[in-house]
């Protein structure tokens, strides 16, 4: 088996050492714009619910809002750095508030913690935006993308097209199965005691276009995994399912061997299956995502070893 988290590592360093350095050109704006709001979308999913929390993400996607708008407009630089040192106060407002509710056990530590490090993550993404206001506004090179995908049901053949342009020696967004799951991790004993397990998912679905992956693989996802499965002993069946509330769910699972494996439809629905036949014991990352970049999806991801179990 190998070391997926290693492999990574390096792939991810070989990417920034060929990558531009972030802040150094008014080309990197709109992508730092986008990363920001992707991690303000996660951060939202993972304190649904705790409206102490959720009121300073508020008041950040609003100042958010604002310097796209500043930025749009050609404002002076010293309103726009102003609005958006702002967002970083409400950012580190944040982080003290998640702090405060793991140590009131409203937040278990791990959850807590993981919240605060992507708390972190997204007030260095705004540092750097901030870094990178004051220059002429510039025309970026970009290259355009249109990715067909076609998806069928027991009814009827869906055909989306969608296009993308993307910044000339900017690498787009991949999926990144070192980040903390947004949704947590399910641990697998042997027999599983309550099958299905259920994890409700409910966020943003990001900007990554998984269809850089080939074979199958469609739909728009987040960077970090959605869910994040431990396995101790192989089973003859290990079958992930989603049942989305809204729109047309995709499944994207990286499996203990790095492969990554993408289902959209399944069982007449369009919902997606995913099955692992003699399943190795391992680490399964999970991807929820749909054909709406930046849209948002819901639902509840179950994880059964039963095949009558299904969609």
């Amino acid at each position: 088996m190998r070391d997926r988290h290693a492999r990574a590592a390096g792939l991810l360093l070989l990417l920034f050492a060929f990558a531009p350095a972030l802040g150094t050109a008014d080309c990197d704006r709109d992508p730092l714009l986008a990363d920001i709001r992707t991690r303000l979308a996660a951060l939202h999913a993972a304190v649904a619910g705790h409206a102490t929390l959720t009121d300073p993400l508020d008041l950040a996607d609003e100042g958010i809002a604002n310097v796209a708008s500043l930025l749009a407009a050609g404002a002076k630089p010293r309103q726009t750095k102003r609005r958006l040192r702002g967002v970083g106060r409400r950012l580190r407002a944040f982080r003290r508030h998640v702090q405060t509710a793991g140590r009131h056990g409203e937040l278990s530590t791990a959850a807590a913690d993981d919240v605060v490090a992507h708390a972190d993550d997204a007030s260095t993404v705004v540092l750097a935006l901030l870094e990178s206001i004051g220059s002429p506004p510039a025309t970026c090179p970009t290259t355009s993308t249109t990715v067909t995908t076609t998806s069928t049901t027991s009814t009827a053949t869906k055909t989306t097209q969608h296009t993308t342009s993307t910044l000339v020696g900017v690498p787009p967004p991949t999926l990144d199965f070192t980040k903390p799951p947004t949704f947590g991790e399910q641990t697998l004993a042997a027999t599983l005691l309550a099958d299905p397990v259920t994890v409700p998912v409910s966020e943003g679905t990001g900007n990554v276009d998984v269809s850089y992956l080939g074979g199958h693989c469609r739909g728009f996802a987040t960077t970090a995994p959605d869910v994040r499965i431990q396995t101790s002993d192989r089973t003859s069946l290990l079958r992930l399912y989603f049942v989305g509330t809204a729109f047309d769910p995709t499944i994207v699972v990286n499996d203990p061997f790095g492969n990554f494996d993408c289902v959209d439809d399944s069982f007449g629905t369009s919902n997606p299956t995913i099955d692992f036949n003699d399943a190795a014991a391992g680490t399964y990352d999970v991807w929820i995502g749909s054909f709406t970049p930046g849209g948002s999806v819901g639902g509840t991801l179950f994880i059964t070893e039963e095949s009558g179990n299904h969609p």
